[in-house]
């Protein structure tokens, strides 16, 4: 029997690139200038800011408790050996955040322009002193919040004869999702929303341990990151409060003069999902669950060589996003649920399509050759071929990419079902497809040889035994990337056709190498110095990465496409239109006749591969 207890505390608290930032109110000119004829004292020109960027972290502070206990005994005649194990884990999360600007604000000011009723000569109550709007966004991250994981589980290695070995295993689980927001309510999943089973078996098939064929079944729950959290049980936080523009002079409009003059809001952007009163947290939430299965074979040709093959599927059955939608008065709404089940089965309104079903499966078969390491040397090689496909990537998104080419990380909170046609091409077709991430072919090599300097040119240089030189070399190579044509309607990115129109990136291929060499010294060799020397991309190789998929710089919204936005219905009839005959056609249409503009970028390289970088290092080990 041997019992084993760890536990640990950890803190962390993010600051990084917030010291010095001005803790004023920032005045914009979004749309400056002085109204025509009208003289200014301090007018701002298009662009203008009073100070530099105000958003800043005055904490960002997290812990983590953790305790780990389990037990393990060991049987031999129980019908069998058995290796018993029960387990007890604890995890416990706090965040204490304060990031932004909420609180400071700042004020944006349009002149010459019109919005929610605001505009030059006009305010929501009829004809004004005004020369455009202007409004004060608080924006922010604040408040305290905790979090608590427990587990439990019970598994068992069974040998009922020397050649057959059974996993056996079972874990449960309870998960407290927190709020940020004082009165809203937490998710709580019980014991019996997480039970997961784990199902193994391996069979010695001569019994003399030279093959073995496998197999295992197992469902996997997620624990929640704290981004959904944070940014809709009352974390983030996002109010404007919006105002006439009576003074050419930008100095008139203070934080203070904005709360005293507003004359719509505020309009809250971030809605609380899990508010009492407006509770969108679906009832029956399930906890994100994927199922996975392998099977394969293992046979050694020789003592040092083993070839092996495995096929693998990894099917998620659900996740948990936020599924948005915008209510009359424009404010973004969020359901948090599984995309396609529960309370998002329905349409949200009519003409519109219910949420679809999150879907990612990948199937994958992969050979591998091990020569363990004899004789100064040891190499392995492997070569898979796989099918990533579905319309949902995961807690980081490969369907959203920054200039760099680097996906979205926001878990539970990516773009994939924030609105009523994602999910959904322009034409309203589901965009389910190969995603982002898809490599059908990948083939690695890996290898390294040992000097240890014996018999070199027929001398031995190393009678001590106290030099020795490793050599290795690695080699990757993989399929492009999918590559898909992307419009933005209303500030989120669809497909405009289907996933992979436009192919993929060109293979990628990288050649590393690295060289170390070890000198010992000292009683018995117990200290030792070590000598290393890394190169990698050796060949230099500039394979483009990623290309830009995105058609037109603009984002299209219901004027490009003749939709009249007089009723405030603009953006829900937009919505609609995508799936009533789709908004295709009108799309290429525009960018051939060019009332929608084309991006010169689009289907350009944006990122290559990484140059070559060259390592030294030095280490002295005792």
């Amino acid at each position: 029997m041997v019992i084993s207890v760890r536990g640990g505390r950890n803190y962390l608290n993010e600051k990084d690139s917030s010291y010095g930032v001005p803790n004023v109110t920032r005045i914009r000119c979004l749309n400056g200038g002085s109204p025509a004829g009208v003289p200014a004292t301090n007018p701002c020109a298009s662009g203008f800011n009073s100070v530099s960027d105000i958003s800043k972290t005055a904490k960002d502070i997290s812990t983590r408790k953790t305790l780990d206990a389990d037990l393990t005994y060991m049987v031999d005649n129980l019908a069998g050996r058995h290796n018993f194990k029960f387990g007890y884990q604890l995890n416990k999360l706090f965040n204490d955040v304060d990031t932004g600007y909420f609180g400071i604000g700042e004020v944006r000011l349009f002149f010459n322009q019109s919005d929610r009723g605001i505009g030059p000569g006009v305010c929501p109550s009829g004809p004004c002193q005004s020369f455009g709007y202007g409004y004060l966004q608080d924006f922010g991250t604040v408040g305290k919040a905790g979090s608590t994981n427990t587990s439990l589980y019970a598994q068992d290695s069974w040998q009922p004869t020397n050649r057959l070995t059974l996993n056996l295993g079972l874990r449960l689980e309870q998960e407290d999702v927190p709020s940020f927001s004082e009165n809203g309510q937490a998710i709580k999943f019980g014991w019996s929303d997480k039970i997961a089973p784990r199902l193994g078996v391996a069979y010695d098939v001569f019994g003399d341990g030279r093959m073995k064929v496998f197999a295992s079944y197992g469902q996997f729950f997620d624990r929640f990151k704290y981004e959904l959290p944070r940014g809709s049980f009352g974390g983030d936080r996002l109010l404007r409060y919006f105002f006439a523009l009576p003074d050419p002079n930008y100095t008139t409009y203070t934080r203070e003069y904005a709360l005293s003059h507003t004359l719509v809001g505020p309009i809250d952007f971030r809605v609380p999902s899990n508010d009492p009163a407006d509770n969108r947290v679906d009832p029956d939430l399930k906890a994100a669950r994927q199922t996975e299965f392998t099977v394969g074979t293992e046979y050694g040709l020789s003592r040092d060589i083993v070839v092996s093959g495995r096929f693998t599927r990894k099917k998620l059955d659900r996740t948990i996003e936020d599924v948005g939608f915008i209510d009359a008065v424009g404010n973004e709404n969020f359901f948090i649920a599984n995309p396609g089940m529960g309370v998002v089965a329905q349409p949200f309104a009519s003409g519109l399509k219910a949420s679809p079903l999150a879907a990612r499966q990948y199937n994958a078969m992969e050979l591998r050759l091990d020569k363990r390491y004899a004789r100064n040397y040891y190499l392995n090689a492997s070569y898979t071929f796989s099918r990533l496909t579905g319309n949902y990537s995961g807690l980081s998104s490969s369907d959203e990419f920054d200039a760099l080419g680097v996906g979205r990380s926001s878990p539970n909170v990516n773009r994939f079902f924030d609105l009523p046609f994602l999910g959904f091409n322009t034409n309203g077709e589901p965009d389910n497809g190969r995603l982002g991430t898809d490599r059908p072919h990948a083939l690695k090599l890996f290898g390294a040889y040992t000097f240890d300097y014996k018999n070199l040119f027929g001398r031995n240089f190393n009678e001590s035994g106290n030099h020795s030189t490793e050599l290795s070399a690695a080699f990757t190579g993989l399929s492009g990337t999918p590559l898909s044509s992307r419009v933005q309607l209303y500030g989120a990115y669809t497909f405009l056709t289907t996933r992979g129109d436009l192919g993929r990136t060109p293979m990628f291929t990288q050649t590393d190498a690295s060289l170390s060499h070890t000198y010992k010294f000292g009683n018995d060799g117990r200290w030792a110095m070590k000598f290393d020397l890394n190169v990698l991309n050796l060949l230099n190789e500039n394979n483009v990465t990623s290309v830009f998929t995105q058609i037109s710089p603009d984002s299209l919204t219901a004027g490009n496409f003749g939709i009249s936005d007089e009723d405030g219905l603009g953006e829900l009839n937009t919505f609609r239109a995508i799936f009533n005959g789709g908004l295709t056609n009108q799309i290429q249409a525009g960018l051939a006749n060019g009332s929608i503009a084309r991006d010169a970028r689009y289907n350009q390289p944006l990122t290559r591969q990484i140059p070559r970088q060259v390592r030294f290092g030095f280490r002295l080990l005792f």
